[in-house]
């Protein structure tokens, strides 16, 4: 596929996804379709991943698709974090280098990627899954000290 037709297809999506509530790549990949877009998932799974699209959770109790803005503040980044870890976070443990942050269901993915938005130099990266977030830190001492500053997101 030439790059003309990848980014008329995600100017595309952008597209849908401002103005439809999605909560599926298949409901994206079913609009994109009756839009004349063949697409296969995996395609879909990469133009979200390209496109920073991240779901999030809407005030039914469900889910839908949203774009992260691209520039954002260091301040804009940990005042989204402190609003997230209220709303999402359970709890916040670490051992070794490594922080552990447990979720309400789902929402680990949207923490890790406004986690890895932060240019704090301790942290190496993260890893989601459904409700837990693995955060990898450079040290032990640094794994502490973020631990106690998530932490903080929780009461404050």
């Amino acid at each position: 596929m030439t790059k003309k037709l990848k980014a008329e297809r995600q100017a595309k999506i952008i597209e849908i996804i401002n103005n439809y509530t999605i909560n599926t790549q298949r409901e994206l990949m079913n609009i994109l379709k009756e839009k004349g877009w063949d697409v296969t998932q995996a395609t879909i799974s990469r133009d979200i991943d390209e496109l920073r699209i991240v779901k999030v959770p809407v005030s039914t109790g469900k889910y839908r698709y949203t774009i992260l803005p691209i520039e954002q503040s260091e301040e804009e980044i940990v005042d989204k974090l402190r609003y997230r870890f209220k709303e999402a976070v359970i709890n916040v443990d670490f051992g070794g280098n490594d922080i552990i942050i447990k979720t309400h269901n789902a929402h680990a993915p949207e923490i890790a990627v406004v986690i890895d938005k932060l240019s704090w130099p301790g942290i190496m990266g993260t890893i989601a899954g459904y409700d837990t977030v693995l955060v990898v830190t450079k040290d032990d001492e640094r794994a502490a000290e973020i631990a106690q500053q998530f932490r903080e997101f929780l009461i404050g």
